[in-house]
């Protein structure tokens, strides 16, 4: 957390794949060895971190194009795959 006041993300409810074709997949919870899941009641106070893993299930052949992260309080992030 880079900002001022704590931050509550849900990390499995807030990312969303989106593929080349333009659809988008939600979480999908898995327990994958070394990869820890995020808690579900998570706070970042001001400087916190947290690491962990979400997973996804998705068609074989599919391609994804992007991340996108939306938080419940309103803001958005986006990555590029590839």
């Amino acid at each position: 957390n880079t900002g001022g006041p704590a931050f509550q993300p849900s990390p499995d409810s807030d990312a969303t794949l989106i593929d080349t074709a333009s659809h988008s997949y939600s979480s999908t919870y898995a327990d994958l060895t070394g990869c820890p899941s995020f808690a579900s009641s998570l706070t970042l106070n001001s400087g916190d971190t947290a690491d962990g893993c979400v997973t996804f299930q998705v068609p074989t052949g599919t391609t994804i194009a992007k991340v996108q992260f939306t938080s419940q309080s309103g803001g958005t992030a986006e990555w590029l795959a590839g």
